[in-house]
């Protein structure tokens, strides 16, 4: 007959069988052998860790008749005694029931008297937190000068709750939460030798359920066997689960998977599948936040994350579709609402309506456009040749209107048409930003598939331009900018306009220029300036970039020579500087001046940032409007006779 549960009967004898705290197990071990010895010992730790195990095998280190050692025999009366609880030189105390000073003096009454057959008399006392302000008061001197044949040994789950005066004068050791590789491999141990057979996953799931603890693990092996077969004594999965009220981890994957495909439409099956079960609905929730966890992980690590994983193929594939069907943002939205649902469960009518807001949060929150989004980026990355056919057919049609209707107006004001490398740089950024902003506004329009402009449309769009281009002036037509960045008439040539031809084809770029100039002129590659910047701020308002990469660019000057972009990031931002985001702005500036880019930023406070301008401007009028107060004649009236001030903190601009 075996009377003994099995945190009893599995109790380490010796430091060697000591599990998953092996900091402490060398430390002490040398201690005792190097006879380095502390009045007082303080073991710390979460519930089930081994503090009493410890502190009863250092009292067998302590008092072993073969002599102080790491290494005692564990045969001789005194340590059978320990063991057996028989010795009088061994006194343990409970700290939560001892709380009284009474019962503290009483303690210390007898530290006087030596040990009647050991070496030292020790004292170990149990979550020691519990003692009162008084007894930890009475304690004090005991514990900084104690008899020379008496040790103390104090074991507390919260080291918080201990005056600092104590702990200053105890040698405090830290007990880790034990892995849960190491409870697996100590579970099937113990198993083995009980021959108890068992299922792997349910080894794995009460491992996970201990949080860390040896001894709670134990505790539901036990109640598992129990729950078993009186004839075939096998813990399988499904017991534990039951016994747990869990899912197994196949269900709640194959929920998100549902929920990936079908939406919110899937909950109603969902939640008449669980129930059957009988689900912890909290659990349910922190496994579907595990299995979130592993898809990001997967997103990042890829395979390598199944390196040390005994996971199936099955699971893996499952987790490798998730990462494909969940963007990565989505996937930490997902964490941070069940994270959220998971502290307000209390506060839900029932746990069940708890998880179901939680998922409909999930839903709420998810990118239903993301793969619109994604299929329009690409199309507009990856279809580069097309794109340039598209432009290509509106320019020969912008020509052709050109040529037949602005014939004479062309003539009759002799326009050189010639542009030097220069000009051409500022040119493509005049065309990038029409273009950028017509494509802005055909998104806004999109309502199914994505639409190319008719040619009707084109046509249309350049004969009104040109009509307004008549009417505004023929007397007042503002030329191109010179290639040494002077205006338009100072760097006119007469002579060599009249002598060289005039092109329709290149008529239509000057036009445009023209429409386009009030948003950027004068943009150089030669001069090693900043870029203007208002003209910055427009640039970059035009781009296709994420928050974070919009914030690079606010908070950043720019140059530009050539190919070459130089981003001169403010201090307070350096942290937003990351490969991905560094990679987009790249792309979009490149698709945006029509030719590949390389960008170097600079952590420097040169040039100013846009973000530095509109803090400026808003400085600015704040400071105009103060004064506007100030020498407004009603304002000094009521300042003058109610004795009233002016609250400028709370002045809000538009």
């Amino acid at each position: 007959m075996n009377d003994k549960i099995l945190a009893l009967k599995w109790r380490p004898d010796y430091f060697d069988d000591l599990e998953g705290q092996d900091h402490i197990r060398m430390a002490l071990i040398n201690a005792l052998d190097e006879k380095r010895l502390h009045q007082c010992y303080l073991f710390t730790g979460t519930r089930g860790v081994g503090k009493t195990t410890i502190a009863r095998l250092l009292a067998k280190g302590l008092n072993c008749e073969m002599g102080i050692s790491g290494k005692f025999c564990g045969k001789c009366e005194s340590c059978v005694g320990i063991k057996e609880n028989t010795s009088l030189d061994l006194i343990e105390i409970d700290g939560a029931s001892k709380t009284k000073i009474e019962d503290i003096r009483e303690i210390l009454d007898n530290v006087q008297y030596k040990p009647t057959k050991s070496r030292f008399k020790i004292y170990i006392i149990d979550e020691v937190h519990m003692l009162s302000k008084s007894s930890f008061n009475a304690l004090l001197k005991t514990l900084e000068e104690p008899p020379q044949y008496v040790k103390f040994i104090l074991a507390t789950t919260d080291p918080q709750k201990i005056p600092l005066t104590v702990i200053s004068r105890c040698l405090q050791f830290k007990l880790k939460p034990i892995t849960t590789d190491i409870l697996n491999k100590q579970l099937e141990k113990i198993l083995m030798h009980e021959n108890i057979t068992f299922d792997i996953e349910a080894i794995a799931q009460i491992s996970k359920e201990a949080k860390g603890s040896l001894r709670d693990a134990l505790s539901l092996t036990e109640q598992a066997i129990l729950m078993s077969s009186t004839d075939n004594k096998h813990i399988s999965d499904s017991l534990v689960r039951s016994m747990l009220g869990l899912i197994s981890q196949e269900d709640s994957l194959n929920f998100l998977i549902k929920f990936a495909k079908e939406g919110v439409n899937c909950l109603s099956k969902a939640l008449i599948f669980f129930n059957a079960k009988g689900v912890d609905w909290l659990k349910l929730l922190k496994n579907l936040h595990s299995d979130l966890h592993k898809v990001a992980m997967y997103q990042v690590l890829s395979e390598n994350l199944f390196i040390t994983d005994a996971s199936t193929e099955e699971y893996k594939r499952k987790i490798e579709y998730l990462s494909n069907k969940f963007s990565p943002q989505e996937i930490q939205v997902f964490c941070e609402i069940i994270i959220k649902s998971i502290k307000d469960l209390e506060f839900s009518p029932t746990e069940q309506t708890g998880f179901e807001i939680a998922i409909l949060r999930m839903y709420a929150f998810r990118i239903d456009e993301g793969e619109f989004l994604f299929k329009a980026s690409d199309m507009n990355s990856a279809s580069e040749s097309e794109g340039i056919k598209r432009n290509c057919l509106k320019q020969n049609n912008k020509q052709e209107v050109v040529s037949e209707q602005n014939n004479n107006f062309i003539k009759e004001n002799k326009i050189v048409s010639s542009k030097t490398e220069d000009n051409n740089f500022e040119q493509i950024v005049e065309k990038k930003i029409e273009s950028k902003t017509n494509l802005t506004n055909e998104k806004h329009s999109f309502s199914g598939d994505i639409e190319k402009p008719s040619l009707s449309d084109s046509l249309i769009k350049s004969r009104n331009l040109l009509r307004a281009k008549e009417e505004k002036k023929k007397d007042k037509l503002t030329t191109l900018s010179a290639p040494n960045g002077k205006t338009d008439s100072e760097g006119f040539d007469k002579k060599s306009s009249l002598e060289e031809p005039i092109h329709p084809e290149k008529m239509i770029i000057n036009q445009e220029k023209i429409h386009s100039s009030h948003l950027i002129s004068n943009l150089s590659d030669e001069n090693d300036e900043f870029i203007n910047i208002e003209k910055w701020s427009t640039i970059i308002e035009k781009l296709s970039v994420s928050k974070i990469s919009k914030q690079i660019l606010l908070n950043s000057a720019m140059k530009k020579h050539k190919q070459l972009i130089n981003l001169f990031l403010r201090d307070s931002h350096k942290q937003l500087q990351q490969k991905k985001y560094m990679n987009e702005i790249k792309s979009e500036l490149s698709d945006f001046f029509g030719e590949a880019v390389n960008i170097e930023v600079f952590i420097t406070k040169e040039g100013i940032t846009p973000n530095e301008r509109k803090d400026f401007l808003r400085e600015q009028k704040l400071t105009n409007i103060k004064k506007e107060i100030n020498t407004n004649e009603n304002v000094k009236f009521f300042i003058e006779n109610f004795d009233a001030q002016v609250d400028y903190n709370n002045i809000e601009l538009y």
